[in-house]
């Protein structure tokens, strides 16, 4: 628990405005019955129109052991029930946060990987379907930087999660709960360098920024990322992934030694 008190503190300094991050306020819109209805020209240009379809959870296969499963049910359930706080896949709605384009919070554990969104699973952690989150399953192409203590190489599949989800139920009924039409999402069958917060107690990985890989070259994918390139100030954009990769890795040893 005293990883997840460092993560609500951070994300309670970032809602204060006190610090940088990719966390925002949202409402339970939970729906029963029915599906979230947004205007279809929003619709038209987003990312995230996987999240679309209702997945069946009494037909769904798990890619992980029970014990697995309910320690990232444990992990989701405060958040989603309690505090209201969602992390919104890499971007808080209208705002601009200033982060730095490489770093690492202190006291969080962070994965650097090039990565393939294959597909996903959305899980409920309650019978009433009103606490939803989903895992964007991405596969690893190739490894910069992970924690010392965890395994990860390329061919390993990596569960990413955000808040969330819309699922259906063995009766029909519908449960929706924050999907919106996103601007900036990951979109599957594609490819990226993501920079994930990684919670060693529980488990679970959350997307902290991300470049989409379009042409062999990095495409920021995120509000944040994408305005500082429009601004000229990003180092990564256009960048190859070999390139990217020995200036991250180059930049981090640099603040290490700091």
């Amino acid at each position: 628990m005293k990883f997840m008190s460092r993560i609500i503190a951070v994300f309670a300094l970032i809602l204060c405005g006190s610090t940088s991050g990719r966390v925002a306020f949202a409402q339970n819109t939970s729906q029963q019955g029915q599906m979230p209805v947004w205007p279809q020209k929003q619709w038209n240009s987003a990312h995230n129109q996987w999240q679309r379809t209702p997945v069946d959870i009494s037909t769904q296969t798990d890619t992980v052991s029970p014990d697995v499963r309910a320690k990232r049910h444990a992990y989701w359930t405060q958040p989603l029930q309690q505090w209201g706080l969602r992390i919104i896949d890499g971007i808080i709605p209208g705002q601009i946060v200033n982060v730095p384009e490489v770093g690492e919070i202190k006291g969080l554990e962070s994965i650097w990987v090039v990565a393939r969104f294959e597909g996903f699973h959305v899980f409920a952690i309650d019978p009433d379907c009103t606490s939803i989150y989903t895992e964007k399953n991405m596969r690893v192409i190739d490894v910069i930087k992970t924690p010392d203590d965890l395994p990860i190489s390329s061919g390993s599949l990596l569960d990413v999660q955000i808040p969330g989800g819309i699922v259906k139920t063995a009766q029909g009924t519908v449960h929706a709960l924050g999907v919106r039409p996103q601007p900036f999402a990951a979109q599957v069958g594609h490819t990226y360098l993501l920079h994930l917060l990684y919670d060693p107690h529980y488990g679970t990985m959350s997307t902290y920024q991300r470049w989409e890989i379009v042409s062999g070259t990095l495409l920021p994918d995120d509000r944040s990322e994408s305005h500082r390139a429009q601004e000229g100030k990003s180092m990564l954009a256009g960048k190859s992934i070999d390139e990217a990769a020995k200036y991250i890795l180059s930049v981090l040893k640099e603040q290490s030694e700091k």
